[in-house]
């Protein structure tokens, strides 16, 4: 009997053993498919401006982030690495939102000026808090009082808002704008506009008001209030425009002038103690430093010393790790809206954020390190350092590129950052723009598919093109207007120009926006074509038959004067003939009246035809598809610019362009991915494999795809942000794709929905 319930026991033993492996199986295999259908991003990290970090007083490691790219990051590791909030909840504007407000089980934050939006799981979901009463007025501070109830503060440009429901129903208690909130003990401070501080002892019910009476009549902006507990009671520090940091030891009945101002608009401190206080200079090239006091408010100094590399020495010492954008791009910085958090498990952990960088302390501004991503040695027989990505992409890519003599070297071509090598598939970047003269922005690139290494790029100084405000009217002899071709032969390590600048036989100094080359012409002396950017005679397509060492303008019929803004050309694989895209003209007032489109000439560029004269993609087209097996099937995508309302979307034609049809419309767009009907579309791919799955990206609705050839549109879900410059199907793998974004970075993920 024994025997048999041993017997029993093992069976059953074996059968839940069984049985958790098949779970286990089933979870991870469903983990492993959720996982592909995720898209990452890859890319060097940071190089763009962010904005107020926020820590949350409940949840350790709680990080919220703003960007001016359209979008906002949250971090649960203290900031060592970063998710993006997803498109769908709206993060627009958030360098102007002030820190979030957080409470135990909810987090508020404002997107869009005005907008609260509230988080149940740290951040992952926002819901939009319905009937804000203060309707179109711009939200500038939050604030959060923990308690029974908790108790939610919103101050506006000209109102205080409170609500005791988390956001139902809220009560006005102010009708004067106030700084920031700050609670010590029982009360509630806050600085109103005209001077007063204003003070509750009913968390925010009811307010009293006591004059500054700090000897000046005159009205001057408050910019930021904040406070500590001593134990002689609270302390206060007030920082005004022209005037500077102001304390008070008896809550506001009089005040003393402890720093002159020099740009000082942000103050910080930890509200347990009254020695450390922090008072910032945001928004300024010239002043831009992080003012510590650590007795008070007695004497101050300067604790966040960078080296900018073309400035002379401005300190004794420096105590800043330089990133990237000082060491390669040398950018310099300057501190951006509310740019410094305090975290409140730990005073001395802060984090800076600057426009295109971002550092921390873990001892109270005595040294600080750049965390906008990992920094690895190089690789062995480089120079270069590598750069991998901690999930914070604020950089606007172009085009990626898969070297055609190695599958592991991969090239992002980049505006602001220049150019980016990966030698590992994308794991890791190297800055690869040394020598270009024009290295903010390589728009377009060819690769020679004969000659491994070597590379032809159009660069400019000018950067963002085809977008609105990069379409106004060029200043040839402004050097931020010009650009250029540029050649490498080492995969990018090393850049030169081919030709003489300005000179007879080479190009002139303007914006280069596109690059061709002809692969049937002679490896040794290749036929190249340029795009020049611009308004008058010196714009326009020029061709090079010795490698770039020598052009000639070819652009007899091409273009509607005075609109030369040549964006995109491409050579058809079978035929030869070259096609050019003009994109829109945008004169003073955002007007749109003279038009571009496609031209074609079949003769190397010396003649040239309008192929899409009448069509409503002519006035803002942002790119150019040629189907490589039949030259009468072009796509365009264009934009719906300034008075021409609703002409966006994507264009097709089957017959050479003798007729365009407009397969997705601005309503189409706004169907499909459930937003407003209009839109800006920048992009447009196929997959190899499925001639009927389309791709297109916008710029206000995501990525959005076509199962069916264009017939019906719907949306790419699972991508995270709105502006797409690009979609590439990986050549080593069909089933996987990388998109590039306008101020998100480089994603690879899914490209079958």
């Amino acid at each position: 009997m024994a025997a048999a319930n041993n017997h029993t026991s093992a069976r059953l033993a074996r059968t839940i053993c069984c049985f958790v492996l098949i779970v286990a199986w089933a979870v991870s295999s469903v983990s492993a498919d959720a996982a592909s259908q995720k898209f990452s991003p890859r890319g060097p990290g940071g190089a763009g401006g962010v904005y107020g970090p926020s820590f949350s007083s409940y949840q350790k490691g709680l990080v919220l982030l703003g960007s001016d790219m359209g979008t906002a990051f949250r971090s649960t590791d203290g900031g060592a690495s970063w998710e993006m909030i997803h498109r769908k909840f709206g993060p627009n504007f958030m360098q102007f939102s002030p820190p979030a407000a957080f409470f135990d089980d909810a987090t508020f934050w404002i997107f869009k000026f005005r907008r609260l939006r509230v988080s149940r799981d740290q951040g992952v979901n926002w819901q939009t808090v319905k009937n804000a009463p203060w309707k179109k007025e711009r939200v500038l501070h939050l604030g959060a009082l923990p308690g029974n109830p908790n108790v939610l503060l919103v101050g506006t440009k000209k109102t205080v808002w409170r609500s005791t429901d988390m956001g139902k129903s809220f009560d006005k208690v102010l009708d004067v704008p106030v700084s920031e909130f700050v609670t010590l003990g029982d009360v509630v401070y806050a600085l109103a506009g005209n001077k007063e501080l204003m003070m509750s002892k009913d968390r925010g019910k009811t307010w009293t008001s006591r004059p500054m009476n700090i000897g000046d009549g005159e009205k001057q902006d408050v910019f930021s209030l904040a406070g500590g507990e001593s134990p002689d009671g609270p302390v206060l520090f007030a920082a005004i425009r022209k005037r500077g940091v102001f304390r008070s030891k008896d809550e506001g009945a009089s005040w003393e002038h402890v720093r002159r101002y020099k740009g000082e608009k942000l103050l910080l401190m930890d509200p347990k103690q009254a020695s450390v206080v922090y008072a910032v200079q945001t928004g300024s090239n010239v002043n831009k430093e992080v003012l510590r006091s650590v007795d008070g408010g007695d004497t101050w100094e300067n604790t966040f010393r960078l080296k900018v590399i073309w400035e002379k020495d401005r300190f004794k010492d420096y105590n800043v790790e330089p990133s990237w954008a000082q060491t390669e791009l040398m950018w310099g910085y300057y501190i951006t809206n509310f740019g410094l958090g305090m975290d409140p498990f730990d005073s001395r952990h802060l984090i800076l954020t600057t426009q295109g960088d971002m550092y921390e302390t873990h001892d109270g501004g005595d040294t600080w390190q750049p965390i906008i991503n990992t920094v690895l040695p190089p690789e062995e027989g480089e120079t270069a350092p590598r750069y991998a990505s901690t999930g914070l992409e604020v950089t606007s890519c172009w085009q990626y590129y898969f070297d055609p003599f190695d599958k592991n070297v991969h090239y992002g071509a980049y505006s602001d950052i220049g150019f980016l090598r990966s030698d590992d598939a994308g794991k890791t970047w190297s800055w690869a723009a040394k020598g270009c003269p024009w290295r903010n922005t390589y728009y377009q690139i060819a690769l020679d598919p004969d000659v491994p290494g070597r590379i032809f790029a159009a660069t400019s100084k000018r950067h963002d093109i085809p977008h609105d405000m990069a379409l106004a009217i060029t200043r040839p002899s402004a050097s931020t207007h010009q650009g250029g071709v540029v050649v490498s032969d080492d995969r990018g390590r090393n850049w030169t120009v081919p030709y003489a600048p300005g000179k007879s036989g080479g190009l002139p100094k303007l914006a280069c926006t596109a690059i061709a080359l002809d692969p049937k012409s002679p490896k040794d002396s290749r036929t190249l074509y340029a795009g020049l950017f611009g308004e008058n005679e010196l714009a326009g397509v020029f061709r090079s038959d010795d490698g770039g060492k020598t052009w000639a303008k070819k652009s007899r019929g091409l273009g509607v004067v005075p609109n030369m803004h040549v964006l995109r050309l491409a050579i058809h694989p079978e035929s030869g003939n070259i096609y050019c895209l003009i994109t829109g003209l945008r004169k003073k007032g955002a007007v749109y009246k003279i038009p571009g489109g496609v031209w074609k000439s079949t003769d190397k560029g010396e003649n040239w035809q309008y192929i899409s004269a009448e069509s409503d993609l002519n006035w803002h087209a942002t790119s150019l598809y040629l189907n490589p097996e039949n030259e009468d099937e072009i796509y365009v995508t264009a934009t719906s610019p300034a008075g021409r309302w609703m002409t966006g979307g994507l264009y097709r034609t089957r017959n050479g362009g003798s007729s365009w049809e407009h397969i997705l419309t601005d309503k189409q767009i706004g169907k499909a991915a459930g937003g407003d009907s209009w839109d800006h579309t920048m992009s447009f791919a196929v997959h190899p494999d499925d001639p009927d799955l389309l791709y297109v990206g916008t710029t206000h609705h995501g990525l959005l795809y076509s199962r069916d050839g264009g017939s019906s549109w719907k949306s790419f879900e699972s991508f995270p942000f709105n502006t797409i410059q690009s979609v590439t199907v990986d050549p080593d793998d069909h089933d996987r794709m990388i998109v590039t974004t306008f101020g998100g970075g480089i994603w690879e993920g899914p490209s079958r929905p």
